[in-house]
């Protein structure tokens, strides 16, 4: 149903069961939501799959980096591997953020 339909007073006066198949209306404006539910939902997906691979890179180089963990460790008054931990974490479920860390600690 468009927005730009003009409303018809004759029509108006009539039940709904016999001014048009509603039930086929709804079906289909729901049909369409979730297309567009879904269509969303692929292009999220996407955005993740490649934000989690450039985490993983980001994620190798900062472990490549001699002394930097070490330094963040110390920094943190944690250890070395409870920064590895912490960074595998934010690789799986907040790529953004080590890929972030690794604009931030390691300055290009």
């Amino acid at each position: 149903m468009s927005a730009l339909t003009s409303l018809d007073h004759g029509m108006l006066n009539l039940p709904l069961a016999k001014r048009a198949n509603i039930d086929a209306q709804l079906d289909a404006y729901k049909a369409e939501q979730r297309a567009l539910a879904a269509s969303a939902a692929k292009m999220r997906a996407a955005e993740t799959r490649a934000l989690k691979a450039a985490a993983k890179v980001a994620l190798a180089d900062l472990k490549a980096a001699p002394g930097l963990l070490e330094q963040k460790a110390q920094k943190l008054g944690c250890t070395r591997t409870a920064v590895i931990v912490k960074l595998l974490n934010w690789s799986k479920w907040e790529p953004k953020r080590v890929i972030q860390a690794k604009a931030e600690w390691m300055p290009a």
